[in-house]
């Protein structure tokens, strides 16, 4: 049951670097409900911080859904 949960935070990962990858722009998440969006372009540093993070989170989720099978 818990490496059903795991696996959907990997997969909610997957689809924000997929859209970064699309769109040229990432959607951070702030405190609370403050959303921020990082253009590839505008805020290259930030962007590549937030993918990378995104990235590694998304690998250790199915890493752990893997592990937890």
């Amino acid at each position: 049951m818990i490496s059903i949960v795991f696996l959907f935070i990997a997969a909610i990962f997957v689809v924000l670097l997929y859209r970064a990858i699309r769109t040229g722009e990432i959607l951070a998440r702030g405190w609370g409900f403050e959303t921020r969006v990082y253009s590839r372009d505008g805020e290259p540093i930030r962007f590549w911080v937030t993918f990378v993070s995104y990235a590694m989170c998304a690998l250790v989720s199915a890493l752990a859904a893997v592990l937890l099978l």
